[in-house]
Order: C-alpha cells, then structure tokens, then sequence
C-alpha cells in the first residue's frame, strides 16, 4: 500500500486536464492514474485534479534492487526448487517403469526367485481368434463363419524367464472363449455360428541352482 505524505491539492477539472504536461513532475498525466515514483502522482476525476505527493523512503522500498547477496540467495533457491522438481520427475518416471517392469514376466520370475520359489508358473497369450459372419451382401467372402486369427510369439518372454533362473519344465495350452456370434442359414435350416477367443499357453517352470 502507498502512504502518502505531505498536503494534497485538488482542482477542478478541465478538458485540458485530460491530457496535459507537467513540466515539474516530468511525466504526462491522462484520465485515470499517471505515477511518478520520484515525486508522487497525479489523481484525475470527475471532481477534479488532485497531486499526491509520496514519502521518499516508500517509493524507494517499492523500486529498490536487491543487493548481490540477496540477488544470489534468491537465485540459489529458485535452482534448488528446479533441481527439487526434476529429481521428483526422475523418480516418478523411475517408479513408473519399476512397475511395469515388476507386472512384466521377467519381473514376475525374478519375484519369484527372490521369494525362494522352486517352481515358476505364467501363461501367455499365445493366439488371438475373431469369428465372423459373411452374408450374400459380402464384397469379398461369399455367405458363411469365418475366423481370423493372428499370432503372437512369447520367445522374447520365455528367454528373459530363462534369465532370472528358470529352466521350462511343461507347457500346455488352452482354447479361452470370448464371444459367439449366431446366425440362422439362409434359405436352409440351421445356424451358422462364429466363435471368438483366444488360446492361452501355460508354462511351468523349475528353480535352476546358481553357479558359484
């Protein structure tokens, strides 16, 4: 807040009060609030014209410059809030990727070893199947069940298990459905059905003693 000092002259205004020259203040004073922060400042309203003059050691408090020393500390602190802020980036990223890693099934093995586990058991999508219904309007496919399906290789997961210490002991592997789509033949008895799904791959693994 500015303290003002001294007497305060108020003046009727006029239109070339709007906007003049104040040749001893040095600054053009318009409609509203001109500041001059050696002498004080002008107020203009519709009552009138009114000089304020400001007390020296205010207006010096509100532009001083810091001095080198707290120039310093204050630029040392707003450093240390940045390198506080990216040191927490780093770790959320950090804690981030330590999850996904832990959720992975090389992460799930090394769990499991730690633990002292002597048998490892993960299953891994293996396939993924979508069945469909073509009808005599098909662009491509003449009327019938069809399924697609796309594979999926679990090589790189088998091998990084095979990292933590684990050798592959069984496998087996399951057909896992997921939806059906049904749908009465056309001109015959009947439906045609299309099965969704997806075959799952179960592998046990055992513990593998460590070389020395």
């Amino acid at each position: 807040m500015i303290r003002a000092c001294g007497p305060t002259s108020t003046r009727k205004s006029r239109r070339s009060d709007r906007v003049r020259t104040d040749h001893t203040m040095g600054v053009e004073t318009r409609h509203g609030l001109e500041f001059n922060s050696r002498r004080g400042f002008w107020v203009i309203s519709s009552r009138g014209v009114t000089w304020v003059p400001i007390c020296h050691d205010v207006t010096t408090a509100l532009f001083k410059q810091d001095d080198p020393e707290t120039a310093a500390l204050k630029a040392a602190a707003k450093a240390q809030r940045n390198a506080d802020r990216q040191a927490a980036l780093v770790k959320e990223q950090q804690r981030q990727k330590d999850e996904a890693f832990n959720a992975s099934p090389q992460g799930l093995a090394r769990s499991a070893r730690a633990r002292g586990d002597f048998l490892f058991q993960i299953s891994l999508d293996i396939t993924d199947i979508t069945g469909t219904i073509a009808t005599l309007a098909a662009p491509v496919s003449p009327a019938g069940a069809y399924s697609n399906r796309q594979d999926y290789s679990p090589t790189d997961s088998l091998n990084a298990i095979h990292e933590e210490g684990w050798h592959l002991h069984s496998f087996s592997t399951t057909f896992v459905q997921t939806a059906e789509v049904s749908r009465d033949k056309f001109l015959s008895s009947g439906q045609q059905t299309a099965i969704s799904g997806k075959i799952v791959g179960t592998y046990v693994f055992d513990r593998v003693a460590r070389r020395a």
